[in-house]
Parts: C-alpha cells; structure tokens; sequence
C-alpha cells in the first residue's frame, strides 16, 4: 500500500513538473475557486465492510451501500496543480449468518464521516478535456451498529481510521461547468464519476 502511494504520489509531482503551460489566462478567466459533488462505487472502508461474502463460517451481506457520496471545494494554484479537500459519506446495512449453526447472528449498520485533504495535478489542458492525476490523505470516522436476531442486544462502537484516495487517471469534460469520471482507490472508490462548477 506504501509503494502504490508513494508511485502515485511520484506520478503526479513528475507531471506537475513538465505538464505545458498555455500562454493563454484563459483557465483564469474559467476562475480558481472549484466544487463538486461525486459519487463512488466500491470505497474502501474497515475490513469487514469491504468485502461481502463468506469469510471463515459466516456470511456477510449487504442489504444496502449507498457508496461514496462526496462533496468538494479545490483552489487552483495554477493551471497545473490545484489543492482542497473533500467531505465523503457511506452507508453500509446488511446482515450476517452462521453457516454450521442458527446462534450468532446480526444484523449491522455502519456509517461513516470521512475529511480528505487532496492535490489534484492537471497535467493535459485542452480547451474541453482536462487529464488529471488526485492523490489525498485524512480521517474517516465510522458509526457502528450491530443488533443480534437471537437476544436483540444491540452494540454500538465510534472508531477513527486513517483514509486515502489515490487516482492515477481522471478526465473532465467542460469549461466552467463540466462532468469528471476517473479511476483510482480509497475511500472516494475505484470508480467515480460526477459533476464540477468553477468561478
């Protein structure tokens, strides 16, 4: 996890160093001040939550994942690089089964808070595409719930963890307003995709 951090964390400083700089101001124009909201699928969480399925002798499924459901503020420091953070939030619900036998059985829900701190690095500039690398780094807190089907006894638990996002490839699409899609890993998700507003 080190390496991948530390190699995307590299890739987006080596481009940040030789991306071109238009002679035109006209990403200024465009304006520095930029927010957006996105959604994630698959966001990495606590272990337990990440991955649904059978692990040892019980069963874990989801009944709902709303997935990362985000919200950002960046600062254009330039036309390359560009700095803020993003608030995230997910939902987990579900249920998990003994498989050899009918006790230790719950259902779960957990819900999480995340601040993300985060470098965007737009190393291709055209007039409508954008190319981008976003690396980020802060803390996800997470809301548990855990409720037994034998006694109704519930357990509740608040734990801090340390999140990321590293997304070695993104695109946008527009000027000042735009739509963005891009792949990386963290808690913002493999897959994301969402909407952008500058001024």
């Amino acid at each position: 996890m080190k390496t991948l951090f530390f190699a995307t964390l590299f890739f987006c400083c080596t481009f940040a160093g030789f991306a071109r700089q238009s002679k035109s101001d006209d990403w200024k124009q465009q304006g520095r001040h930029q927010v957006g909201v996105s959604w994630g699928i698959a966001p990495l969480g606590p272990l337990e939550y990440n991955f649904p399925g059978a692990v040892g002798d019980k069963v874990r499924e989801d009944d709902s994942n709303t997935g990362a459901i985000s919200a950002y503020y960046l600062y254009r420091a330039s036309k390359v690089i560009a700095v803020g953070a993003s608030y995230i939030y997910t939902g987990v619900k579900g249920h998990s089964n003994t498989l050899l036998q009918q006790t230790g059985n719950f259902h779960y829900k957990s819900r999480s808070h995340t601040i993300l701190p985060q470098m965007q690095v737009n190393w291709l500039n055209r007039k409508r595409v954008t190319l981008y690398s976003r690396v980020g780094v802060g803390v996800r807190f997470e809301a548990d719930a855990k409720t037994s089907n034998d006694s109704g006894a519930q357990t509740r638990s608040t734990t801090g963890y340390f999140a990321f996002q590293l997304s070695p490839i993104g695109i946008e699409v527009g000027r000042k307003f735009a739509g963005f899609a891009e792949i990386g890993l963290g808690t913002l998700g493999v897959g994301i995709v969402g909407v952008r507003y500058r001024f």
